[in-house]
């Protein structure tokens, strides 16, 4: 077992708007640092961003090619934080060099990869723990004690809307969400589906539609042809009759996102709130909580439910602060990483097994869209 007091030397490949706004001002953090974290080096393939993450967050090496750095640096772990369609080549050469690894959502975009990677984490003895790992949250667990309650009695169909505008108010070049390995589905519907399949699940076969809508986008002076698709719709079967629909584009002009789960006896809703954060001001908190409670009590009055029950999850404050609140739903499966390391455990809550799960479920639907045929999912988690 790795001893407690052993320091974490961590190399952080990419050093886009993930790292820079949501990961590293967080990973510098007294906090994180007394649980032995130790920035070494970052990696990104541009040379002067890579030079100013290095300054900007006190990373002793900065290195343009991610091998230099995996052959040449003393880091024993590595969170990667680059375009999805690049995790799976880096990975498989973290794992193969002997580091543990941390890997953005999602973690590869085929079920043949997600496979060869996870027996090559196995033979290699290395921890990996996969984004997004937004369960952590109190609230979900909330929503969780409450299916595990029979609080809306037995689920019957739930839905997601997940959308956004394709990330072109970013400060950063989103060219690569419109190329295979990029879209709505890998980029912003992972996170709601990686949490139904939390709560209900593994799923059993998938049905879809899916194309593109807008086939060309503008960001700042640069023209985008759009190569991936920008608007997918799933019909997701969990089996014993639970279904799941699910909706994600790159058409709206902010983030529009909600969800809920039906029963026989009642509905949970799930706010944006409750899935993308683990941390909220107390105000937030405060007046969340008034909101509910008059929502609930209205619609009571008004509609005599007669024993249909309506609940949202409360949210919480989290036990720490942090630099970045956009980044308390990552900061809390890079904990789980660093908590792996250190106690030499095993992930519970973002694990390899479960984002191989939903890659799956996105690569079946895909083929499901463009087939017209219902697909049969092979894993579970």
């Amino acid at each position: 077992m790795t001893n407690l007091t052993t320091k974490i030397k961590l190399g952080v490949i990419g050093c886009g708007v993930v790292a820079t706004r949501d990961i590293l001002p967080n990973l510098v953090q007294p906090a994180i640092k007394k649980k032995g974290v130790k920035l070494v080096a970052v990696c990104d393939i541009i040379k002067s961003r890579a030079r100013q993450t290095m300054r900007a967050f006190k990373a002793e090496e900065m290195y343009t090619d991610y091998m230099e750095m995996l052959a040449k640096s003393d880091v024993n772990a590595v969170a990667i934080l680059t375009p999805i369609n690049l995790h799976y080549p880096i990975a498989m050469a973290s794992a193969k060099a002997g580091k543990h690894i941390y890997v953005q959502k999602t973690m590869t975009t085929t079920l043949k990869e997600a496979n060869t990677l996870l027996a090559t984490v196995k033979k290699e003895g290395v921890k990996l723990v996969a984004s997004p790992g937004q369960m952590h949250n109190p609230s979900l667990k909330a929503v969780k004690t409450k299916l595990e309650e029979n609080f809306i009695g037995r689920p019957l169909w739930g839905y997601i809307f997940a959308n956004n505008n394709g990330h072109i108010k970013e400060r950063t070049d989103p060219s690569w969400y419109y190329k295979p390995g990029g879209g709505p589905v890998y980029s912003f519907l992972v996170y709601s589906v990686t949490t139904f399949c939390w709560l209900l699940g593994s799923v059993k076969k998938v049905t879809a539609l899916s194309g593109i809508v807008v086939p060309t986008r503008q960001w700042k002076n640069k023209r985008i042809n759009c190569e991936m698709d920008d608007s997918t719709m799933i019909l997701m079967d969990f089996g014993d009759s639970v279904f799941v629909s699910a909706i994600s584009n790159f058409c709206t002009r902010d983030v529009m996102a909600d969800s809920a789960i039906y029963g026989t006896k009642g509905v949970i809703q799930i706010p944006l709130e409750a899935i993308r954060s683990t941390q909220h001001d107390p105000m937030q908190v405060s007046l969340y909580a008034l909101k509910r409670k008059i929502k609930s009590w209205i619609k009571n009055l008004k509609f005599k439910t007669n024993g249909w029950v309506e609940w949202s999850p409360p949210l919480f404050s989290a036990p720490y602060s942090l630099a970045s609140p956009s980044g308390a739903n990552i900061i809390a499966d890079i904990i789980e990483f660093i908590n792996c390391i250190v106690k030499d455990e095993e992930p519970t809550i973002a694990t390899g097994e479960h984002a191989r799960h939903v890659i799956e479920i996105f690569e079946k639907a895909y083929i499901s869209a463009k087939t017209g045929r219902t697909q049969l999912l092979e894993t579970t988690f």
